[in-house]
């Protein structure tokens, strides 16, 4: 049987290639056993669903802060870099 570190670097490969055969049945039978497993897999598809609709203009535009809020950082990076000279 794998091990959950063995698991996890399939569960890497699969993101970029087919896995064969054996690889594919390991993996199956590891993960009807292991629930922390189970529920690693659940977290990976779940942040590959979020970062496949990930759009970064989401986050570039000027609306994405409100002003208090950019303001706010604005200070505090300030102050951050005032420290550090």
């Amino acid at each position: 049987m794998l091990s959950c570190k063995q698991a996890v670097e399939l569960f890497s490969k699969a993101q970029d290639k087919s896995l064969n055969w054996r690889e594919r049945m390991a993996l199956w039978f590891h993960l009807r056993l292991c629930q922390i497993c189970r529920r690693y897999t659940k977290q990976l598809h779940l942040l590959r669903r979020v970062s496949a609709s990930f759009r970064p203009e989401d986050c570039l535009s000027d609306t994405a802060l409100s002003a208090d809020a950019r303001r706010r950082i604005e200070e505090r990076l300030r102050r951050e870099q005032r420290r550090a000279e």
